[in-house]
């Protein structure tokens, strides 16, 4: 049957390209996963890979087929009975449960075990699962320690700031009780906030 897919390919080119010059066409049966069909020029060769799951069509529907990747080679548009024929093959009841048996069978993922010959991929992510609880834990301790720290400094700032209004509640009262002690005060405070006080500072 492959023999006779090259040859398909082959006769149906020459009705494609009328009077061109007959280029090595290879085509084969390839075990695709799905319905798949594919074609490739490179230079003055052809190379067509069609799924394995044609290999019982009717030759029609490989003439077809064929026209189709011939013409979508060389950028043309394929013919409307080529295309319906195909189309109709491939979605008939018969061929759809075949594709699907295949499709399956073929697609289906293997799961591996494991235990390999070198690595165990389940100790393997129980290690990296540990390493990565013991680095959160880590993290979560720093910002408790980060935020005692923080609580510690807040605490010594308002004690500070505590006994600073303690002190000015005092100097008030205690100015209040001597009125010459209160005019020293007042003295100092202007003479520091005074222009040539000021002047003196800066040179």
């Amino acid at each position: 049957m492959p023999a006779n897919l090259s040859e398909i390919f082959q006769k149906t080119y020459q009705e494609v390209r009328l009077g061109a010059s007959l280029p090595d066409i290879r085509a084969d049966f390839y075990p695709f996963v799905n319905v798949k069909n594919t074609i490739a020029r490179r230079g003055d060769s052809l190379r067509v890979r069609v799924s394995d799951q044609l290999t019982d069509a009717p030759q029609d529907v490989l003439v077809a087929l064929a026209h189709q990747l011939l013409v979508k080679v060389y950028r043309r548009r394929p013919s409307r009975k080529y295309v319906l024929l195909y189309r109709q093959y491939i979605t008939s009841h018969d061929f759809y449960a075949k594709a699907h048996a295949t499709r399956q069978a073929r697609g289906r993922k293997r799961l591996s075990p494991p235990a390999g010959d070198i690595y165990h991929l389940e100790e393997i992510f129980e290690r990296e699962l540990r390493a990565a609880e013991r680095a959160r834990q880590q993290h979560a301790e720093q910002l408790r320690l980060v935020q005692r720290v923080d609580d510690v400094r807040r605490q010594r700032l308002a004690r500070l700031d505590a006994r600073c209004g303690l002190v000015e509640q005092g100097r008030k009262r205690q100015c209040a009780r001597d009125p010459v002690l209160g005019r020293r005060i007042q003295d100092r405070k202007s003479v520091i906030r005074s222009p040539l006080y000021e002047a003196g500072r800066e040179k």
